[in-house]
């Protein structure tokens, strides 16, 4: 993937906060407007149900999954801020491997070594993260 010019951090967080601002939208529909939603009062904490971060987790999931494997190559905020995902050969990734990279990214955030992220993205000569590296993807600039 020679003379490709690769996605550097400001441009990949300013995509996932223009992301979370569309997902707010599905979210209230979701999980504000339904029972899943619920917040229940335990000895003084607020407690959302298990329902709700399972299907939080699943509307990102689908999202994610459904944007980045389609011929957009990316989500609402990666469009905005002129990313795509390409696998090594420089194509349009599949379903299967854009939610695994999402849940990969999950469980990074889950177990605190997301900050390995925004190291492997500035030294690393493609900018790649670690699910780049777990799933062969990678984050370019799309051309103009």
């Amino acid at each position: 993937m020679q003379n490709q010019i690769y996605s550097g951090l400001s441009r990949r967080i300013l995509a996932t906060i223009i992301d979370s601002m569309v997902l707010v939208i599905p979210h209230l529909v979701v999980l504000g407007f339904s029972n899943i939603g619920n917040v229940y009062d335990v000895d003084g904490v607020k407690v959302h149900t298990f329902s709700y971060y399972l299907v939080s987790i699943m509307i990102n999931a689908l999202y994610i999954g459904l944007f980045e494997s389609s011929k957009f190559q990316g989500t609402i905020g990666k469009l905005a801020m002129n990313i795509k995902i390409v696998n090594v050969d420089n194509q349009t990734i599949s379903f299967a491997r854009s939610i695994s990279r999402y849940f990969v990214l999950c469980l990074l955030s889950f177990v605190g070594v997301f900050i390995v992220n925004f190291f492997t993205i500035l030294f690393t000569r493609e900018k790649i993260a670690v699910q780049d590296m777990l799933f062969e993807t990678r984050v370019l600039l799309k051309d103009n």
